[in-house]
């Protein structure tokens, strides 16, 4: 788990990276220039430097949950949440990381919490009448699945839970693409690479 948490980390520190570079370009970079390259107007490019600027907490801390999802096991969301993060940002820089295999903050809360009426999926197809964290994710619609999934969270006592700012779902297919433009990493003497993410992790 220690090396799974360190893959995660230097993946969502070069995220942060490349998000930072991107806010110091839409600081310093002539407006004119970015708009005609992006294909927008001047006033969109502003108002994606204020986006920048919030979620990468230089508007203050930001707390993010962050679902690794794993899409060979079926979930409406993008699938089985076999593993997690939380993180906080600010002024660009990651100030607190914590990660683990769901499996733990479920072993946590041995009778899960109650199913909602939104979750019937979880009565139904897993034939219980509670949820965990694992199943929080039945819902199709990733904007009303999202506070579902951070309900059960909360619920079981996870970290930051009352300072979630956003919920971000990741599958294999993200980080394959992201290798794809960044290039191989390597964590611990073994190298990822878009073509043996998934099976080396």
């Amino acid at each position: 788990m220690k090396f799974f948490t360190k893959v995660i980390v230097t993946i969502l520190v070069t995220i942060l990276i490349l998000g930072v570079l991107g806010f110091v370009a839409y600081q310093f970079v002539i407006p004119r220039f970015l708009s005609s390259k992006l294909g927008i107007s001047e006033e969109q490019s502003g108002q994606w430097y204020h986006v920048i600027k919030k979620l990468s907490g230089f508007e203050g801390t930001r707390t993010y949950l962050v679902l690794l999802q794993n899409y060979d096991e079926l979930r409406p969301t993008g699938g089985f949440i076999g593993s997690y993060g939380v993180f906080q940002v600010s002024k660009g820089k990651i100030t607190e990381f914590f990660s683990e295999g769901s499996e733990h903050i479920d072993n946590r809360v041995p009778f899960g919490v109650a199913v909602p009426r939104s979750s019937e999926a979880v009565r139904t197809y897993l034939g219980q009448g509670y949820s965990y964290f694992r199943d929080s994710n039945w819902n199709p619609n990733f904007e009303e699945a999202a506070p579902e999934i951070v309900r059960v969270y909360a619920s079981e006592n996870g970290r930051f839970a009352s300072h979630i700012d956003g919920v971000i779902a990741l599958t294999p297919e993200v980080f394959k693409t992201l290798l794809q433009k960044i290039g191989s990493i390597t964590v611990d003497g073994v190298e990822f690479n878009a073509d043996n993410f998934s099976d080396t992790l």
